[in-house]
């Protein structure tokens, strides 16, 4: 789950001050007597200097032995909540202000800023579950929050995993302002993604990546979301344009690029991709990277740059395959000797499979063969009708050079 970061808040103590005033005074509910008062006062003031053990005595002092009404109750409760909070002690934070907002005994101004802080107190103590029960009263009574509010109230869903909620709310975020903040942005994105709503993603990373082109993480997220929409084209397009943009700077970037152009059969530009990536010294050559470069030679036909970039890709690799991909570019061009090298390195290596030995046989074979030297021809096609894989073409090959021979005649060919 993506984790956000919240602002330590430290509440400013106001309730005080409102219940002092000559408007609040008239209502009896609302009356701070001046005992009470003078113990609010004292907390307040060592709260401001944070002396944060004076303060927790003088509300303690005020609760045990002065008899509070509901409404001093009520804003002790929130001073402690203010005394806490100051001390990044959240979840306590939250019980006293939860406990002050309970007693319903404040101004109703008061009372509704309380929910939300509350929230956001729940939210930082990752009670996630309470701070979106606080959040969604808090709706209730207020008329226009604004985007950060919006922001906090998403985060906290998305963190409750109610991702429709997230969603909703991180869209009223980023609706309430031309120039939404990148964090809200973001928690959008990673909601979208979360519910598997690739479309409507596209469309926000689209916003932060005209923000910040310079951030790989941005380019490599569209591609993958362009991939869960099965839109092949555009992802390489991305890619191509990362690149284009000097983004691009770990292994993996180019490998993936290139193998997107193999995809797209277009397997020329893939391996010229990953040689300037070499000569430029963004990467550094590797079986993996050898090996793509020689397919993606071979699968263009260009047999000038195939031949010694499969014969590289083999060695490190030390791969039967491509040693025998190499000996089919030598076969096309009848140069048996390389066939038979490149056939017999592949045999060399110990963990070649019977399927890849047959057809290794059968191409050393073959290239004896046609160079006149039948008798090893023989041997190897012996060995390749042991093989299941290869016995029926081994036993073709045998019965040919029988008849060969029996009619006089030479498979050589010059």
């Amino acid at each position: 789950m993506c984790r956000f970061r919240y602002t330590n808040t430290i509440f400013c103590v106001v309730a005080l001050c409102v219940a002092a005033s000559p408007a609040l005074a008239e209502k009896a509910s609302f009356v701070v007597r001046p005992p009470v008062y003078k113990r609010l006062s004292k907390a307040q003031e060592a709260l401001k200097n944070n002396e944060f053990s004076k303060a927790t005595k003088e509300i303690q002092t005020l609760m045990k032995r002065m008899k509070p009404n509901d409404h001093e109750k009520a804003l002790a409760f929130q001073t402690l909540g203010y005394v806490f909070s100051s001390q990044e002690k959240f979840n306590k934070s939250a019980n006293a202000l939860n406990a002050a907002w309970e007693l319903n005994a404040l101004p109703e101004a008061t009372q509704n800023s309380l929910l939300y802080n509350i929230g956001q107190l729940y939210l930082a103590s990752e009670k996630y579950k309470l701070a979106v029960k606080k959040f969604d009263a808090w709706l209730k009574v207020t008329e226009s929050p604004n985007g950060d509010a919006y922001y906090t109230v998403a985060a906290a869903k998305y963190q409750a995993k109610d991702l429709d909620g997230a969603i909703t709310y991180s869209k009223k975020a980023v609706a309430s302002t031309k120039n939404p903040k990148d964090s809200w942005l973001q928690l959008l994105l990673s909601t979208y993604i979360q519910r598997k709503r690739y479309k409507p993603a596209v469309g926000i990373l689209a916003i932060v990546l005209e923000r910040h082109p310079e951030k790989r993480s941005n380019w490599l997220q569209m591609v993958a979301l362009y991939s869960e929409l099965n839109n092949d084209k555009r992802a390489l397009a991305v890619l191509e344009l990362a690149k284009k943009m000097g983004v691009l700077e770990k292994k993996d970037d180019f490998i993936q690029l290139a193998q997107r152009y193999q995809s797209a059969e277009i397997p020329l530009y893939a391996a010229q991709i990953l040689e300037n990536a070499l000569k430029e010294k963004k990467l550094k050559i590797d079986k993996a990277v050898a090996e793509i470069i020689g397919n993606s030679y071979y699968a263009a036909r260009e047999d000038k740059q195939a031949v010694p970039a499969l014969g590289r890709a083999a060695r490190l690799g030390k791969n039967p395959d491509l040693y025998l991909r190499l000996a089919q570019i030598h076969l096309e061009k009848e140069k048996w000797s390389e066939v038979v090298k490149a056939a017999k390195n592949a045999l060399n290596i110990s963990d070649i499979k019977d399927r890849t030995e047959g057809k290794a046989h059968v191409l050393v074979g073959i290239a004896e063969a046609r160079r006149g030297r039948n008798t090893a021809a023989r041997s190897a096609f012996l060995k390749a009708a042991k093989i299941p894989s290869s016995k029926k073409v081994a036993q073709n090959w045998l019965t040919f050079i029988q008849n060969t021979e029996a009619a006089g005649q030479s498979m050589a060919i010059n």
